[in-house]
Formats: C-alpha cells, structure tokens, sequence
C-alpha cells in the first residue's frame, strides 16, 4: 500500500502551497475553449475525425495541470497561469492530431448513369422510347449534375461516362453487344463503378 502511494504521489505531487481556486482558472479557460472548437469544426463540416476516440486521451489533461500547479518552474501569478494554458493547449493540439483530422470539401455534384436493356427481350420501340427518356430527362436535368450512359445485354459496355455535357447521338455499342441474353447485375455493378467516389450518384 505504501509503495503504491509512494507511485502516486510521484505522479500527483503534493501541493505546494495552500490550493487556491483561482487555480483552477486556465483549467477551465481550457476546456471552454477546446470543447468550442471542436464543436465548431465538427458541426460546421469544416473538419471530421476519423480517429475520435483518440479524444478519450483528454482524460489526462487534468494532470497536465496538476503537475503545472504544483510545479517547480519558479513562476507564479499570472505568468504561470498563461504558462499552463499554454501547455495544456499544447496538449490539446496533440490529443486533436492523434484524431486524424481531415478537412470536408462540400460536393453538390450527383452524377446518374442511365443503363438500357439493348437484349432480343426488350423490342426496338421499347428501346428507342428508353433512349428518348434518357434524352428528354438529361435536357431538363437542374444544379450540378453529370450524367453517363452504359448499356448491356449479356454484356455491358460504357457508351459515356458521367460528364456535364452529354453528346449523345446513337449507340454505338449495339453492333457488337451480345443481344442474347440479359445480366442485369453486371450491368448495374459497372453503373456503381462509373459513378465517382467523392460525387453523389
């Protein structure tokens, strides 16, 4: 027991003088302002954290001003109160880094891949009035948008990958596509892969 208290006062020393309570104070400028800019950035969408349970490290800051208050830097006053508010937002800074922060760059664009049946099961007055859908839609599209095209049957093929203009004329895919027979799985699985990872689709 006695060694253990031994430990603990090597770590939580003893205070030096009388506690004060003013004591207390860069301890509690601290966490107003580290809680307000965390909680800035994050509900901004300024800044994520891809780490944030790196943030339970906070939980050692009351020792940094433990050891800062019952020091031996030769300080007092208001010097060492500045000189622990320094440091504990040094800390601060480290714990934030340890949390992976990365910056949110907001992106409207949605990028649509339109994907036509061109097999023997689908007639040629159903194709030609998908492709008029798709052409009539396309005109009429609104904000940021980028639209594509793929077609398949047995097979899928990319007639226009997704752009913002869409200088659709014809299929061209449709003499060599193999009309007999229909995977719609492959043909909505290269859809997903055309679409851009940091666009909305």
């Amino acid at each position: 027991m006695e060694t253990f208290l031994n430990i603990a006062g090597s770590f939580f020393p003893r205070p030096r003088a009388k506690f004060n309570w003013l004591s207390i104070i860069p301890l509690l400028l601290f966490v107003i302002a580290f809680l307000t800019l965390i909680l800035f950035l994050i509900f901004s969408d300024k800044v994520v954290f891809s780490k944030p349970t790196m943030f339970w490290f906070l939980i050692s800051i009351p020792w940094f001003w433990w050891m800062g208050i019952n020091g031996w830097g030769g300080i007092s006053g208001f010097r060492a109160g500045t000189s622990i508010f320094i440091r504990l937002m040094l800390a601060g800074t480290f714990i934030s880094l340890l949390a992976d922060p990365r910056t949110v760059r907001p992106n409207d664009t949605l990028s649509v891949m339109y994907a036509v049946d061109l097999s023997d099961s689908i007639g040629a007055e159903m194709r030609d009035s998908s492709l008029q859908f798709m052409a009539s839609t396309v005109e009429k599209r609104q904000g940021d948008m980028e639209a594509g095209l793929l077609v398949f049957g047995r097979e899928a093929a990319v007639e226009l990958p997704p752009r913002k203009s869409f200088p659709f004329e014809r299929v061209t895919a449709l003499t060599n596509m193999p009309k007999d027979g229909t995977d719609i799985e492959k043909g909505l699985s290269l859809a997903a892969a055309m679409i851009p990872e940091e666009n909305s689709g």
